[in-house]
């Protein structure tokens, strides 16, 4: 068992994080979680200045389909999806980290999006 006394479990288990703390983390952090429906629309997503209206928009799904069917795909057929990608943007290559999971329950997708080009720009520097 992994908690040495009764009451550490109970306790683990009532608490929760305080919804006014989350919200002001998820606002501040520069990488974008959402959630999208199947179809790739968001549901909600922790930036309210985003211009995008989808997770195709956002991969740029014209000229990223075959990247966007294979995250879409694999989220359904195996629960989770996780990998650097790159996608092309306005005829640039653009360098991100996705981890998107499977919310079978409410047939969505939970999406963590993380632009690594700053961070490689930053190295650069």
């Amino acid at each position: 068992m992994f908690f040495k006394k009764r009451n550490d479990k109970k306790m683990l288990e009532s608490s929760s994080i305080n919804p006014i703390i989350m919200s002001g983390f998820l606002n501040k952090i520069e990488d974008i979680i959402c959630i999208v429906k199947y179809d790739g629309n968001f549901v909600t997503v922790n930036k309210d200045d985003i211009k995008f209206h989808s997770l195709q928009e956002l991969l740029n799904e014209k000229q990223n389909k075959e990247l966007y069917s294979k995250i879409i795909t694999t989220v359904k057929e195996e629960g989770c999806y996780q990998s650097d990608i790159e996608i092309e943007k306005e005829d640039r290559i653009v360098k991100m980290y996705i981890a998107a999971y499977d919310i079978k329950s409410q047939s969505q997708i939970f999406c963590y999006i993380k632009d690594t080009n700053k961070y490689f720009e930053k190295e650069a520097a």
